[in-house]
């Protein structure tokens, strides 16, 4: 076992959450979401990010491999254990009587698509065993700050369903048994970011509530969630929900799936469609799929996890685990959304401890594309890997890797991290996580002796998170990490999210040297601006204002896949640049480069937006962009002073204006000596102070995880209406295109 490496092994003083898919769960800001009893951690990986590593988690046991530990920021929601609903003084109907009010705890949690709250982060939705739904946000550092609740949504649906006047049913539309947060829709690269996430919340009535966030398109968080529509399935409990990814059917419609567990163990399906029209305003409709019944049937015993996933031709695939059995199906296609193939996969036990059972719940499901295989995990610590899953699924298929293999590397890496184990002990494994697609995985465990009468081991209470790398696809790195493609669907996820399993290995300063060639020559392919800015297109539609200039400046910035790709690609030479041990100088060059490249593109882009909104231009508007201006003219490229030139002439600039002239000098905010003006990282006046990015690279006064960056403009600047558009637009840092973590 000489490739198993353990990278975090964190102890936590917590009761542990039963086995479920909702354990753990990544958010595309890239944070583990990991879910106890009686508290949620909220744990960051400290790869790509500079912030104060004195609040940094280590870990708290040896860990196998000659890397140094994998660390992680932390911020926590305490539970509070005092009802905010009291059922009983609703309705005194058995049916809605809800015994988790006696010891609350949490029960679920949902972790909404990025660019929803203030700071175009995650919003989180919690369930408690009382049935009561919270939404909550980051006041302002989402790394270690504090989260709020921002909205009640069981009282939200309390008053949507306000025309019932049967108690019963009326308390029983507001319990909530299980929650899940779709994925954002795939707006393509030329359309400005339109939130179409929803929010499904399965009650106690049979009736599954839909939630959308009120006026957050393109603005983040600036309402509340807002029931749309409610579908009525059943008369039993809703017990399971599982979101399918969105799939586009023509431009501006969207289709994704939505499967509905209930407790007699069979599955509903919705039909959720989307369409946009000129005004990017959404209309929905919810079909219910199979007329009303069942799209699986029941069986002898219930569902313990449920979820969708999609192979490399995109077809979707119905996967739900019961006691012993992983159940598979997959769609014909999709327009009829029949069953095209149904399998069942048997599980095998595997005796690593005293209470290995088969039969035991299904705390994670992983898929891996790039190999057809499904990862499971349950809860008493085996590991199996269901290969061939769209074609036909079985468990023996030749591998270098079998289930048994698998299991007793990971109950190697228990060993390790409880240090003192024997055959009594369990590995009881509450969730799973992918951390790189390649054999990285992450998971939650904690110790437990069912045979040991006492109680006195049980009752410690004492949890481990743990990352370990169980095996290595060196393909996959090589081919799939070090250069991520750019879609739709990743558009919006925060960079360190992205890059965070190229990080991973890259941190392994053997692994740089034994593929820097390769490293390099990928980053350094050329990248160029395309001609089509979508912005020219869509600035004919729109009124001249500064709300508008916004917009555009937003989708150019953040909505092209050209400056994407050089934003990855700057993050991960950045990254090479830092590690000790091996020669920097070509990383450095090379992140020297893609900074200009990334610079200039920016420049072009807002060159061309101002272009489209000269007849806004006026008073100490016209001084900032004379400043830009002078700039790009005296020391960008060719292509800028072409720009440069082009907008001098509508804003009626001279043609031979110089840097050097004293009305076009800036003047250093600590000693007002002169600073030269010049297109670069830092602005450094003549008595060597550091302005980082005080000139027009730079849009924010805010700074970022991945590096400490801030502007201090002129007085004068500061009163241009084009420069608050300057900074509307950028939610996040143009530079690295991470999300802010405190304003400065």
């Amino acid at each position: 076992m000489a490739d198993v490496e353990a990278l975090t092994c964190l102890t936590f003083p917590v009761t542990a959450h039963g086995p479920s898919l909702t354990t753990l769960q990544w958010s595309e800001d890239g944070q583990v979401f990991l879910l106890t009893r009686g508290t949620i951690y909220i744990l960051t990986p400290n790869t790509g990010i500079s912030f104060d590593p004195s609040v940094l988690l280590t870990a708290s046991t040896k860990t196998i491999g000659k890397d140094e530990d994998l660390k992680w920021y932390r911020t926590l929601i305490e539970l509070d254990k005092t009802p905010v609903h009291h059922w009983p003084l609703e309705s005194d109907n058995w049916g809605t009587v809800a015994l988790g009010s006696l010891d609350m705890s949490w029960a679920s949690i949902a972790v909404s698509p990025t660019n929803l709250s203030n700071g175009s982060c995650c919003l989180l939705a919690t369930l408690t065993t009382n049935l009561e739904v919270v939404l909550w946000a980051p006041l302002k550092n989402f790394l270690t700050g504090e989260w709020r609740r921002v909205q009640d949504v069981t009282l939200t649906i309390k008053e949507s369903a306000s025309e019932i006047n049967d108690s019963p049913h009326k308390t029983l539309d507001s319990q909530v048994h299980c929650i899940n947060w779709s994925t954002q829709i795939p707006v393509p690269e030329q359309m400005r970011f339109v939130d179409g996430s929803l929010l499904a919340l399965g009650t106690r009535s049979g009736r599954v509530h839909l939630m959308q966030l009120s006026n957050s398109i393109g603005s983040g968080y600036n309402g509340e969630l807002r029931l749309i529509n409610s579908v009525k399935l059943t008369e039993n409990w809703i017990t399971h929900l599982a979101w399918s990814s969105w799939e586009v059917i023509k431009p501006r419609c969207f289709r994704a799936l939505l499967a509905c567990g209930i407790p007699d163990g069979s599955i509903f399906i919705i039909l959720v469609s989307l369409a946009l029209d000129n005004d990017l305003q959404p209309h929905w409709e919810f079909t219910h799929l199979n007329n009303g019944e069942p799209s699986c049937e029941p069986g002898y015993s219930a569902l313990t996890a449920i979820k969708w996933i999609e192979t490399e031709e995109r077809v979707p695939i119905l996967t739900y685990a019961k006691p012993g059995i992983i159940h598979i199906r997959r769609m014909s296609n999709k327009t009829q959304y029949e069953w095209a193939e149904i399998w069942q996969v048997a599980l095998e036990s595997q005796p690593i401890s005293t209470s290995t059972s088969p039969l035991a719940p299904v705390s994670g499901l992983l898929y891996y594309k790039q190999h057809d295989a499904l990862l499971v995990s349950l809860f008493e610590g085996t590991f199996c890997m269901i290969k061939n899953i769209s074609t036909l699924p079985t468990l023996h298929a030749s591998s270098d890797l079998t289930s048994e293999d698998l299991t007793n590397r990971i109950r190697a890496v228990f060993a390790l991290a409880e240090e003192h184990i024997s055959f009594e002990d369990v590995n009881r494994t509450m969730g799973l996580f992918d951390y790189d697609s390649a054999g990285a995985i992450g998971w939650f465990h904690e110790t437990g002796r069912p045979h040991d009468f006492s109680y006195k081991h049980e009752s410690q209470h004492t949890s481990m998170f743990v990352v370990a790398q169980i095996w290595k696809d060196e393909e996959t790195i090589l081919d799939r990490l070090i250069i991520p493609s750019v879609d739709s669907t990743n558009l919006n996820a925060a960079p360190t999210h992205v890059l965070r399993g190229i990080f991973l290995h890259l941190r392994n300063e053997t692994f740089i040297e034994a593929h820097q060639n390769l490293i390099l020559g990928r980053l350094a392919v050329a990248d160029t601006l395309k001609d089509d800015n979508p912005t020219q297109s869509t600035a004919t539609d729109l009124a001249l204002s500064i709300d508008n200039l916004s917009y555009l400046l937003s989708v150019s910035l953040f909505r092209r896949k050209d400056v994407r790709s050089v934003r990855l690609k700057l993050g991960v030479s950045m990254f090479c640049s830092t590690i000790s041990g091996i020669d920097t100088v070509s990383f450095k060059t090379l992140t020297a480069d893609l900074s200009n490249t990334l610079l200039h593109f920016q420049l072009h882009i807002v060159l061309r937006a101002l272009g489209q909104f000269v007849t806004l231009v006026e008073g100490a508007d016209r001084d900032f962009i004379r400043r830009w201006i002078v700039l790009c003219r005296t020391h960008g490229p060719p292509s800028l002073q072409q720009e440069a030139l082009a907008l001098s002439s509508k804003v009626h600039l001279p043609e031979n204006i110089i840097a050097d002239s004293p009305d076009e000098q800036e003047k250093c905010p600590a000693c007002h000596a002169i600073v030269p003006l010049g297109i670069g990282k830092d602005a450094v006046c003549l008595n060597g102070h550091h302005d980082a990015l005080s000139h027009p690279s730079s849009l924010q006064l805010l700074s970022t995880p991945s590096e400490l960056r801030k502007l201090a403009w002129q007085p004068s600047a500061a009163d241009s209406s084009i420069t608050h558009a300057l900074v509307a637009a950028a939610r996040w840092c143009i530079f690295c295109g991470n999300r802010f973590v405190r304003v400065l």
